[in-house]
């Protein structure tokens, strides 16, 4: 009879002990000499008769003991076995239990410090990795393949010539479908089918199942789309953007993300009865507006590039490829400029074009990029990792880009008519943005507030001087009262104005130290966590 220990407790620790039991019965071959466990609150305690002995350091203590080590999560193997190791037992202390009731085809391989419970069945060929974990009456299914640290639910089917990479977790009653690939730390929910194979480090559910997150693959390009009240016409922008990168080559290598400002409409349910994996959508808690959406897009999205578009669809994709071309070649930022702005009325040109003038008289642009003429940008892996360390909130997305530097480079568009709705940006909407742009990005205004300050500090004490030298060369009669009040007055309204400005400052200042998020999300379609 050969001792055994079993570490920790938790996990599939009391599973195992049933399958010890049910060993037993066919003759005594196991003497379970107890759980260990670093809980200290556990020690002394039993559980099903059996008692927890302490930390790991009671192996010294029985040295010819056999181990098992069983934890119910794929991520804690690799630690656990690692602090067995630590403590200088070797492979060789590590043993496999496998339940009278599993049935073993030929050719099987099972590894070390793998659990087998009742019902399981290998059929042949079917090699099982070292510290796994396999719950009641799954079947593993000819020439599959099961890496190490993995952990197989109950019911699971294995179809043939599957293989599940190291660190992943199968949820019970899923089937695994004929020559799929599962990659490494991947977790599949309970009950899920799958039909294809599967990205390392994904997250798969559904029937078929369907990937809900995906962290150490990415997608080739994502499409950010910030949206209010559109869903009258944002099936058909999807639908479009879709179609162009079917055509240029992106098949089933792309996302696009649908930001949903708090609409209220019914934008976010249009999007969420749109079938197709690669069209995710969020909906904001409030209105934020188009930057900030801008933003939760870039913070969600996978891809290595990701491009923003309008969701009125006013955008030529026709230069997306020269974009991406330009991307590939180097540039981390591409812009797409608009050519001219002949279709606009001249009520909403002039505005725009003042509106410019002033924003660039303040804020320099040094890359010589003429950001009036940008309506949709593409940026790389780079720079979306540099704006979403970015944690302000009063600012412009596009100033911000331009802040962070890299190579930027643009293309020329033509601005296309809207598909439907009209435009939600006004002059409040300019105004608002001026202001952050403003004084996110320049101290004009304070360095303004000086020289003008000095200015009129001058003026008066020259304007004291001028008064006292008429008074006692010329005999002048002046009131000095009306020129003390009007002194008074211009000075302490140029103080009022740059107090303002100064206090703009500190408010936006006060808003960042507060480090409220940038925006909260309500809802989600197809978008992990």
């Amino acid at each position: 009879m050969t001792d055994l220990l079993i570490f920790p407790f938790g996990g599939n620790a009391r599973e195992a002990v049933a399958v010890i039991d049910a060993i037993n019965k066919n003759g005594k071959q196991w003497n379970l000499l107890g759980f260990i466990d670093d809980n200290r609150d556990l020690w002394d305690q039993e559980f099903n008769g059996v008692k927890v002995l302490g930390g790991k350091e009671v192996l010294a203590s029985y040295p010819q003991a056999k181990v098992l080590a069983v934890p119910g999560n794929p991520d804690t193997f690799p630690e656990r076995d690692k602090a067995i190791m630590s403590l200088g037992i070797g492979e060789s202390r590590y043993t496999t239990l496998i339940h009278p009731s599993a049935r073993i085809g030929t050719g099987v391989t099972i590894g070390s410090n793998t659990l087998i419970m009742a019902g399981a069945v290998f059929t042949s060929d079917v090699r099982i990795g070292d510290h796994c974990v396999v719950l009641p009456n799954s079947v593993i299914s000819h020439e599959s393949t099961i890496e190490d640290y993995c952990i197989i639910g109950s019911n699971v089917s294995v179809s043939g010539r599957a293989c599940i990479g190291k660190k992943s977790y199968i949820g019970s009653g899923s089937r695994i479908m004929q020559d799929i690939t599962i990659g490494g730390g991947t977790m599949i929910g309970l009950g899920s089918v799958i039909i294809r194979s599967v990205d390392p480090g994904s997250v798969v559910a559904g029937n078929p199942g369907r990937s809900l997150r995906s962290s150490s693959s990415k997608v080739e390009i994502s499409a950010i789309i910030p949206a209010f009240e559109e869903s009258d016409g944002i099936l058909r922008v999807i639908s479009t953007i879709k179609a162009y990168l079917d055509r240029i080559g992106y098949q089933d290598n792309y996302e696009i993300i649908v930001v949903d400002d708090h609409s209220g409409d019914n934008t976010f349910g249009t999007i969420s009865s749109f079938k197709d994996d690669n069209v995710k959508c969020i909906r904001l808690s409030k209105r934020s507006g188009s930057h900030t959406a801008i933003r939760a897009g870039l913070s969600f999205s996978s891809g290595k590039a990701a491009f923003y578009v309008s969701a009125d669809g006013q955008e030529d994709l026709s230069c997306l490829e020269e974009m991406l071309e330009k991307w590939k070649s180097g540039a981390e930022v591409v812009w797409a400029l608009r050519k001219n702005r002949d279709d606009e009325p001249w009520h909403v040109k002039l505005p725009a074009l003042i509106f410019y003038k002033i924003l660039f008289l303040f804020v320099k642009n040094s890359d010589s990029i003429d950001l009036s003429k940008a309506d949709f940008f593409l940026i790389g892996e780079k720079a979306i990792k540099a704006i979403n360390t970015c944690s302000e909130k009063h600012t412009s997305l596009w100033g911000l880009i331009s802040w962070v530097g890299f190579k930027q480079d643009t293309v020329e568009y033509s601005r296309q008519k809207r598909v439907s709705g009209k435009t939600k940006w006004n002059c409040r909407s300019r105004l608002a943005l001026a202001a952050n742009w403003i004084t996110a990005f320049s101290k004009t205004p304070l360095t303004f507030s000086l020289a003008t300050g000095t200015v009129f500090l001058v003026t008066g004490l020259f304007l004291g001087c001028w008064s006292m030298i008429l008074k006692y060369t010329m005999g002048n009669d002046l009131n000095p009262w009306a020129l003390f009040t009007s002194i008074i007055l211009v000075v302490s309204g140029v103080q009022s104005i740059f107090l303002g400005i100064a206090g703009e400052h500190l408010w936006r200042d006060l808003e960042e130290k507060r480090e409220r998020p940038l925006f909260l999300v309500e809802k989600r379609h197809n978008i992990g966590i």
